[in-house]
Parts: structure tokens; C-alpha cells; sequence
């Protein structure tokens, strides 16, 4: 029998990293299967320079400690940060002692790509830092990975190698948005997706932040993200930012005037912000399996989200209390 990767896929974390890594080792406990990887679809909430918050996060950090949540690990650059206040610092005492209680934090590296709200002066800091191949480590122990937008990756599991290609941020006008309200590389960006295109062989996973075209909400989404779609056939196509719930459903896309079945299977995932009184959504944390007969075949996939069950036992508090 082949060997299996088993990925765990979130989005929109939004700084609650403690809260995920949580997640993902009561997982491996619980069901005895070990994670390859964390892969995250954007807006992960890297936000450790108090000088350098987008205006959103700025805002509803002062009401939910859990957006600057990056912060209970030690930046990989050094970054200016005020003494946290007292509910921050109770937050971020909470957040370590919970990595602490599980095991250290999973075995698996957590890969994530830009959303729109990152501090990508940061993120860029890291990689000159780095100076090497992405991905690029943003803290301290190299277990968080940023991969910039247009990147390729080849992603080491139990099945072997999976390709991973990435585009970041996304279509502003598209979505009634001011492009100017966003650093450059919280858009996306037609190089990068040109750049990405040009991956050679079979495309397991495409990981952007933006989804397709009306895919979860009509009039949403980026026509590029369909370009690339069509263009590159992955496997599987892992999206989020619309805070929304959607079920994974294979694409039909409109290509070169009409429309093409695509054996694409589209995956929504949405925010991992759990209601300060209820629980983590069951959209939020999906499990990709996949197996391949041999290096030069295409994957074959399952995707289904975290039992609903399991998911019911993590709330707001879940990532900084034990």
C-alpha cells in the first residue's frame, strides 16, 4: 500500500496560532496520525512590529488580544514592540503555556502564503535575513514558513514530494475595494501568477488567498485565480478570506468561451476566529489526504473537514488557557 501525506489546511488565523497548533496535536494525538504539514491560505496575522499594524487589526486588537497572537513566539528578525499591555501579556503567557502542554507545538512545519492583512515589511525582513530558497522562516525556531507569492514548492510528505504553487493577496477592485489602502504585496499580482503558471509537470496544490471567480460569494473572487486554474489543473485549489462557509466542489470554469469541466477540486476554508462565546467553525480546519502510485503521477486526494465534533471542543479561550 502506498504511503499517505495527511496535511492539515486552515485560513484567516488571524494570530491565533497557539489555538492552531493546538488543533493540530490534539489531531495527531487523537486519531494517531502524523501531520506532514500546516498549510495555511493567508491572513495568518503576522503582526510583531507595534509600529507597522494595518488599520483592522489595529482596531480589533484592542477588543481581541488573539490578533497579535504571533507574538507568544520569538520573532526570526529583531522588531519594535511596546510593553504588551496587561490583557495582551495574559494572552500571550496563555498562548505559550498552551504550546507547552502540547508537546512543544506539533511535529510538522506550518507553510502559509499573504493574505491582506500580514506585515509584509516583516515577512520581507525575514527573507534578506534568510537569504537562501523560500520559504523563508518568520520566528525564531524555523517552524513557521512564509511562502511568497509565486512560489513553487515542493513539499516533503510520506507520499513523496507534493508541488505546491502559491499566489498571495487579493483582487482589490474586484471586490469594490481601494487598491491603495494595501502594501503592494497584499495584492495580487499578475507576475506572480505568471510566475507560478510556469511550474513544470503536475500541480498537486494551489494555495491562494483569493478564491475563484463567484465560487463562495457572487461577484467575488479573482479572475486571475481562474486563469490559474485552468491553466495549471491542480489537484486541489485551496482558497479563503470570505469568513465564510462553503463545501468543496470540483470547477467548472469558463475557458476560452465556454465552459470546461476542470478536475479541480475547490476548497474553501473559512476563518479560524472562533465568537468569544462559541465555537471554532466546522469550515475551518480541513484534512487533506492523498496518495500517488508512483513520482511521476498525479495525486489522488480526499479532503474533508475536522469532525465537527472534535472541533466543538476549542473557543476563543482555547488558545491561551489549559
Amino acid at each position: 500500500m502506498a504511503a499517505e501525506a495527511t496535511i492539515l489546511v486552515a485560513s484567516d488565523v488571524h494570530g491565533r496560532l497557539a489555538l492552531l497548533f493546538r488543533i493540530a496535536a490534539d489531531y495527531e494525538r487523537t486519531t494517531g496520525r502524523k501531520l506532514d504539514a500546516l498549510l495555511v491560505t493567508g491572513d495568518l496575522g503576522i503582526f510583531p512590529d507595534d509600529t507597522r499594524l494595518d488599520t483592522s487589526t489595529r482596531k480589533k486588537s484592542r477588543e481581541s488580544p488573539g490578533e497579535l497572537g504571533f507574538r507568544a513566539f520569538d520573532p526570526r528578525v529583531p522588531v519594535a514592540q511596546e510593553k504588551p499591555s496587561p490583557t495582551l501579556q495574559r494572552y500571550l503567557d496563555g498562548g505559550r503555556a498552551v504550546l507547552r502542554a502540547n508537546g512543544t507545538r506539533p511535529r510538522a512545519k506550518l507553510y502559509f502564503i499573504g493574505g491582506n492583512h500580514e506585515d509584509f515589511s516583516y515577512l520581507e525582513q525575514c527573507r534578506d535575513a534568510d537569504g537562501g530558497d523560500p520559504p523563508y522562516a518568520v520566528d525564531a525556531d524555523a517552524r513557521i514558513l512564509w511562502i511568497p507569492s509565486g512560489t513553487t514548492l515542493e513539499l516533503d510528505t510520506a507520499a513523496g514530494p507534493l508541488v505546491v504553487a502559491s499566489v498571495s493577496g487579493i483582487s482589490a477592485e474586484e471586490s469594490g475595494r481601494d487598491p491603495g489602502r494595501y502594501h503592494p504585496l497584499a495584492l495580487l499580482d499578475p507576475a506572480a501568477a505568471a510566475a507560478a503558471r510556469s511550474v513544470e509537470g503536475p500541480c498537486d496544490i494551489l494555495m491562494t488567498h483569493d478564491s475563484a471567480r463567484d465560487f463562495v460569494h457572487a461577484g467575488r473572487g479573482a479572475q486571475i485565480v481562474d486563469e490559474l486554474i485552468v491553466a495549471l489543473r491542480p489537484t486541489v485549489h485551496l482558497s479563503g478570506h470570505y469568513h465564510s462557509k462553503r463545501a468543496p466542489e470540483l470547477y467548472r470554469l469558463f475557458d476560452a468561451g465556454r465552459f470546461a469541466d476542470v478536475p479541480t477540486l475547490g476548497v474553501h476554508i473559512d476563518s479560524l476566529v472562533p465568537p468569544e462565546h462559541g465555537t471554532v467553525s466546522p469550515f475551518a480546519i480541513g484534512i487533506l489526504t492523498g496518495t500517488r502510485p508512483n513520482a511521476d503521477a498525479p495525486l489522488t486526494c480526499s479532503f474533508a473537514f475536522a469532525d465537527a465534533a472534535f472541533l466543538s471542543r476549542y473557543t476563543a479561550r482555547s488558545g491561551r488557557a489549559i
